[in-house]
């Protein structure tokens, strides 16, 4: 989690930002600021940031961390059942490579999708 303000005194925000999501693109950042218009808000989220807590409303703040986090965490779970979906179809390419005449499984009197 990457908790910034927008208006940092040598480095801003943004740069904060575009620097995490080149090093670091699956870790949630929060910006956490004094103000924030509606042009402001539209640019933090266009660049990739997965929330924005004004300072006056830090009660906001851990409902945010625990979305951005929740959200991170099923992003994560995603990618490996796609990484697992993947590897299934190799698995099975290879299988119809190695075995290029079709074949059933006949399982209780009706048929199977092949294996």
């Amino acid at each position: 989690m990457i908790l910034s303000d927008h208006g940092l005194p040598s480095f801003d925000g943004f740069t904060a930002l575009a620097l995490a999501r080149s090093r670091c693109p699956e870790v949630p950042f929060i910006f956490v600021t004094s103000a924030l218009g509606e042009e402001m808000t539209i640019s933090t989220f266009e660049s990739g940031a997965t929330g924005y807590v004004l300072k006056k409303d830090l009660s906001k703040l851990v409902p945010v961390v625990e979305r951005a986090l929740r959200e991170a965490g099923e992003r994560t779970a995603l990618k490996q059942k796609e990484q697992l979906l993947r590897e299934s179809e190799q698995r099975y390419r290879r299988l119809i490579e190695f075995c290029p005449d079709a074949f059933f499984v006949e399982c209780e009197d009706r048929s199977c999708s092949p294996t």
